[in-house]
């Protein structure tokens, strides 16, 4: 099976960012937390890590 490891502060901050400008740059604006609930089911992420980007989601 897969281990998937909860990542550390600063690679969740950067994915978060990346993901924000991913939108911006193709003109979707800020469609993160949309996006996200799209494609969560696709991502393999630790539940520490999912919960982290989760609540950061609620907070923009």
């Amino acid at each position: 099976g897969t281990k998937v490891l909860a990542m550390p502060d600063r690679y969740r901050r950067e994915m978060l960012a990346d993901w924000q400008g991913a939108g911006r740059a193709q003109g979707y604006g800020d469609n993160t937390k949309p996006w996200y609930e799209a494609n969560k089911d696709k991502m393999h992420l630790h539940p520490d890590t999912r919960r982290w980007i989760e609540l950061k989601l609620e907070e923009l």
